[in-house]
């Protein structure tokens, strides 16, 4: 079966049998808790009406939307288009292969990059 309270603010909720008013370390109700019926119970709470924050969020549910425009377009392509010519393309592997044989330079011991030696 299920219980119904009302919280300090006045909003009725479903609970569970064994639910517990919030208590103090006295033992006594923090706030104005109430037991509350059925009838005092939200046609939203009772599954009668949309509740309004599910219908705010299945607003923004692309895939529930009535626009067709903006429904998902679908998959991503496997290979995506490259808006370069292939001497592009070929310039930029070239350049991208002769860093990777380039050597890092050193670090030194506190772990930073090496400074040129300046000519006295």
């Amino acid at each position: 079966m299920t219980r119904f309270v009302r919280n300090p603010d006045g909003a009725v909720h479903s609970v569970p049998d064994d639910f517990e008013f919030p208590k103090d370390a006295d033992g006594e109700v923090i706030g104005d808790w109430q037991e509350a019926s059925e009838a005092d119970a939200s046609p939203e709470l009772l599954g009668h009406a949309k509740d309004p924050q599910v219908e705010a969020a299945e607003l923004h549910d692309l895939a529930s939307a009535d626009d067709p425009s903006l429904q998902p377009l679908g998959e991503v392509p496997v290979e995506p288009e490259v808006p370069m010519t292939a001497e592009e393309v070929a310039r930029v592997e070239a350049t991208a292969a002769e860093a990777e044989q380039t050597p890092a330079p050193a670090e030194t011991p506190d772990g930073a990059a090496p400074t040129e030696a300046v000519a006295q």
